[in-house]
């Protein structure tokens, strides 16, 4: 074996280990294209990094949800979670799931998802400023109830389906896509909610 081909075995594990670091910790919520940079460039390095960060993010405060302001409440008997990322969808599932259920709302939450990484790095504003500034923008599109704004973090399905359970929210409301650029039918969050989710899901 040459030299240049030992080399061509390196740089393909290396790139191995990217992906894969980058495919595992996007499932747990982080930042797949950071860490894909971070396993290309340290190769098997990136892995006692990976768990570190791991359990870190475990005792850190600025992973667990950011309540911002509680649902003054409708008339309703119906707690209502909607997820916003910023998306046409969302913005569309948030003005039917208003449509549909009317004053029969009672609590309804606004929340967007951000990955671990975005909420422990520490820089003012960042990430977080901007999704509070898309929340706080959709709930004054709401205008007849004055909702509730909540940031979460992590994997999105994982993180709304969570806090729909812990806070007893009667429906989840989700676009059927966000942000990815795929056609097929439902998004991965959406679909993942439709599987899986304790709480009925909506999904427009």
């Amino acid at each position: 074996m040459t030299p240049t081909q030992i080399l061509g075995i390196i740089w393909a594990l290396w790139v191995v280990i990217g992906v894969t670091a980058s495919i595992v910790m996007g499932r747990r919520g982080y930042s797949s294209f950071a860490w894909f940079l971070l396993g290309a460039v340290l190769g098997p390095l990136v892995i006692p990094l990976a768990f570190g960060t791991i359990r870190a993010a475990r005792e850190d405060p600025r992973a667990r949800p950011h309540p911002f302001r509680a649902s003054a409440g409708g008339s309703g008997a119906v707690d209502m979670l909607v997820g916003i990322d910023g998306s046409a969808h969302s913005a569309a599932a948030l003005r039917a799931a208003l449509h549909l259920f009317g004053d029969r709302i009672g609590r309804l939450t606004l929340a967007a998802v951000i990955d671990y990484d975005s909420a422990m790095s520490g820089r003012p504003g960042g990430a977080e400023g901007l999704v509070t500034e898309g929340l706080e923008r959709s709930a004054a599109s709401v205008g007849v109830i004055a909702p509730g704004i909540v940031l979460l973090v992590g994997q999105p399905a994982e993180a709304l389906m969570k806090h729909a359970a812990e806070d007893e929210y009667e429906v989840l409301v989700v676009g059927r896509r966000g942000h990815g650029a795929s056609k097929v039918l439902l998004g991965s969050t959406a679909a993942r909610l439709a599987e899986g989710s304790g709480t009925p899901v909506l999904v427009v």
